[in-house]
């Protein structure tokens, strides 16, 4: 079935979370759990039962995670069974740009492998790398999910002659592991999963039988709901109101004309927008929740 980014955008979702407010994330209210903790259900648009939260894309009602209008995300929660083993068998898409990154419960990036860096399968093609064929009909790879921590490598820059065969997704509050896949502008013409099928699940047994599909969804509890850390985005009241009205700033602060505009690092780097505090910038992929 063909999906239309026009049908995607305009299917009534008015319940889903749109934009977390600095200000109502600071209000003193009892978490509960919120609806898109759970398998989307009313949202047009391809999904399977491991990629079984999204397509999140530019639609405002569901635009949890401030994504570019032309870029569309798919979550998959899960748990790995003990002495299991997990691999993602997908084809490259026709795209601008892809990749694959874990998170933890507050939405800090925890490994990521963007897409020229993917291993191809054998007598395959990698679209994404210097001087490949764009439109290669041979184009599948396998990526291992590991659940250990990944190591320590510089990330943000270009990654030359390396090539990854894998994606760390540590575990966190006891059991659960998290994987976002992306796609960014598909190509003129292609499906928003850039006219290629979602990525599927090969679940190895201890015992070396392989599950694929439902009955490797089932095996990963991939229904499982999501175990977010509300507080990931959660300032007091009382320095929300300090930040906020300060006796030498206008009401207006610290909106600018024109704008001003700011990347996302971590915490103390957001909230120096409102002290006027000169900070170091940290690295990108720590700190705060989904930063850039």
């Amino acid at each position: 079935m063909t999906y239309k980014i026009a049908n995607i955008i305009n299917t009534q979702r008015l319940k889903w979370v749109s934009v977390f407010l600095l200000a109502g994330a600071s209000m003193n209210i009892q978490a509960k759990p919120l609806d898109y903790e759970k398998p989307t259900v009313d949202i047009e648009g391809p999904r399977s039962c491991f990629w079984n939260r999204g397509p999140f894309s530019a639609d405002p009602y569901i635009n949890v995670a401030y994504p570019d209008a032309n870029v569309f995300y798919w979550a998959a929660t899960f748990t790995i069974p003990k002495g299991a083993k997990l691999e993602v068998d997908g084809e490259f898409a026709h795209a601008r740009y892809q990749s694959l990154i874990s998170y933890d419960e507050r939405g800090r990036p925890q490994d990521s492998v963007a897409d020229y860096l993917i291993a191809p399968k054998l007598n395959n093609t990698n679209p994404y790398q210097t001087g490949a064929d764009r439109q290669a009909e041979e184009r599948s790879y396998s990526i291992a999910v590991q659940t250990g921590m990944p190591p320590q490598i510089e990330r943000g820059v270009m990654q030359r002659n390396t090539v990854r065969t894998d994606i760390y997704a540590p575990s966190y509050r006891k059991d659960q592991q998290l994987l976002i896949y992306r796609i960014y502008l598909p190509d003129e013409k292609a499906s928003i999963t850039g006219g290629v099928p979602l990525p599927e699940p090969v679940l190895t047994l201890s015992d070396g039988k392989r599950l694929r599909g439902g009955e490797a969804c089932a095996a990963l509890k991939t229904g499982q709901q999501l175990k977010i850390d509300p507080n990931a985005l959660n300032i007091s009241a009382e320095k929300y109101v300090a930040l906020r009205d300060q006796a030498d700033k206008p009401a207006t602060w610290p909106a600018t004309n024109p704008s001003s505009w700011y990347i996302q690092y971590d915490r103390e780097f957001l909230l120096s927008m409102y002290s006027g505090e000169k900070v170091k910038m940290g690295r990108r992929s720590e700190g705060g929740s989904t930063p850039t």
